[in-house]
């Protein structure tokens, strides 16, 4: 049974992120759940890529590569953004944060399953 409980986002470490950020990363994590399903049907002894999956969510400029690290409920995201310089000239900003949340499935990760070291 799923937790009827809302996902809480904390920070661990790197810049500020934004409600939105929260938001993008949670949807992120429950799409990646859902479009790596029969990745992990059909070869269940093999981790998902799931830092090479850029999301993109709505109109918002910012793209998330969102991958789950060995600590049960801690995700490393990459928040890549393209802006316009005052040149007129396109850019792109890349930021590493590594968040924890609370009351959400984890992604599937066989190696944390098991005893790697």
């Amino acid at each position: 049974m799923t937790s009827t409980k809302k996902a809480a986002v904390s920070l661990i470490k790197g810049r500020h992120i934004t409600a939105a950020d929260k938001r993008n990363i949670v949807e992120g994590i429950e799409w990646l759940r859902q479009e790596t399903a029969p990745y992990v049907a059909a070869l269940p002894n093999q981790t998902p890529n799931y830092g090479a999956i850029w999301i993109k969510r709505g109109t918002s400029a910012k793209r998330y590569s969102i991958a789950p690290t060995r600590d049960r409920g801690t995700f490393s995201v990459t928040i890549r953004e393209n802006y316009r310089a005052d040149s007129g000239q396109m850019r792109r900003r890349d930021m590493a944060v590594m968040v924890q949340i609370a009351n959400i499935e984890p992604l599937y990760m066989p190696a944390a399953e098991g005893g790697e070291s």
